[in-house]
């Protein structure tokens, strides 16, 4: 029997300056898995998911969030980082798109982006490793929450 797992953003917005709160576009969803204890579910940057999870399920998702009008010409220092509760682990990653240029990120890490012209868009795509810490109760609800941190200089 499968349960249905969606992941709720946790974002914390840090900022030096002028920018645009963030924006969810996308829920982070890994779609039904297994309830026994031990199941573990990667999604990869481009939606694909492997492991114990039902990937034929059609609610998987890869959280996106986009952060927009950000100052020109401007570093900033962005990272995501998973959680953990007492039945699950969420270890994020993802990429980062801005000023034309993508930049790959792991659980936690800071990545660094300069704003350029007049599109300052920061995109980021999140997805990651899932796993079930103990055997969970068929039929319920589980959410797990993630960080986005955005420091502007």
């Amino acid at each position: 029997m499968q349960n249905r797992l969606m992941i709720l953003p946790v974002m914390l917005f840090t900022s030096h300056c002028y920018a645009q709160v963030p924006i969810e576009i996308d829920a982070l969803n890994f779609g039904d898995i297994p309830i026994e204890s031990g199941s573990v579910c990667t999604l990869d940057n481009t939606g694909n998911i492997v492991g114990s999870c039902d990937a034929s399920s059609p609610d998987i998702s890869l959280g996106r969030i986009l952060v927009e009008s950000l100052p020109k010409n401007t570093e900033m220092f962005i990272s995501v980082a998973g959680s953990n509760s007492a039945n699950l682990s969420l270890l994020v990653s993802g990429q980062v798109t801005a000023a034309s240029q993508t930049t790959t990120f792991t659980d936690g890490e800071q990545i660094q982006i300069r704003s350029r012209g007049s599109n300052n868009t920061a995109d980021i795509l999140i997805g990651g490793e899932i796993r079930t810490l103990q055997t969970l109760t068929n039929g319920q609800s589980y959410q797990i929450g993630y960080t986005v941190t955005i420091n502007i200089q």
